[in-house]
């Protein structure tokens, strides 16, 4: 909901996130209309210092970045360029979810990179790729949590890649409950 109750921003999800489209539907005339194409996420941002009824910033996510363009409340919508505002945020690769909040003061939060965390009850796991095309499980340290991400404060070292989501293949079931129960511990093969 926009700030003067006017209208509401939304994402229309499409099939593949970089067709996505922001839009804004106007509650006094009940019409809408595609602000962004590409975009997903949308937020609106008061202007710093601004005074109520200036135009204002609407944030979104768009494969992977953090991007802005000013908006106008009066008239509902965009003024002039998008811009990149910070690259890298962790994203959900199926939904274009861009994982960030934008607080009352305008401050910004956001998670760098991306990373897929499953978490097992006892302890939180992540798969990371081994350089062979397969991926090990690692047992993390989590922090914070905004939406369904994670802050890992503990368990990566930087520039590990891990797996985002449900987007790498195992191949049996078995194989996945046997790496999970031995995560972190080790294990020997044979007899």
């Amino acid at each position: 909901m926009l700030p003067d109750g006017r209208g509401i921003l939304f994402t229309i999800a499409l099939q593949r996130t970089e067709e996505n489209a922001i839009a804004v539907l106007d509650l006094r005339s009940g019409q809408q209309k595609v602000l962004v194409r590409g975009g997903s996420q949308p937020e609106y941002v008061e202007a710093p210092g601004g005074a109520r009824g200036e135009p204002g910033y609407l944030i979104f996510g768009a494969a992977g970045t953090l991007r802005a363009v000013r908006f106008d409340l009066k008239t509902l919508d965009v003024k002039g360029d998008v811009w990149s505002i910070v690259d890298h945020v962790m994203t959900a690769v199926q939904s274009g979810a861009t994982n960030y909040a934008v607080s009352t003061t305008g401050a910004l939060f956001y998670l760098p990179g991306t990373v897929g965390v499953g978490e097992t009850g006892k302890r939180t796991l992540v798969f990371v790729t081994n350089g062979e095309g397969t991926f090990e499980p690692r047992e993390v340290t989590t922090g914070m949590k905004v939406r369904n991400y994670y802050e890992i404060k503990s368990g990566l070292s930087a520039g590990e890649k891990v797996a985002t989501g449900a987007n790498f293949l195992i191949d049996s079931e078995s194989k996945l409950k046997a790496a999970i129960s031995g995560a972190g511990s080790a294990h020997q093969h044979g007899p």
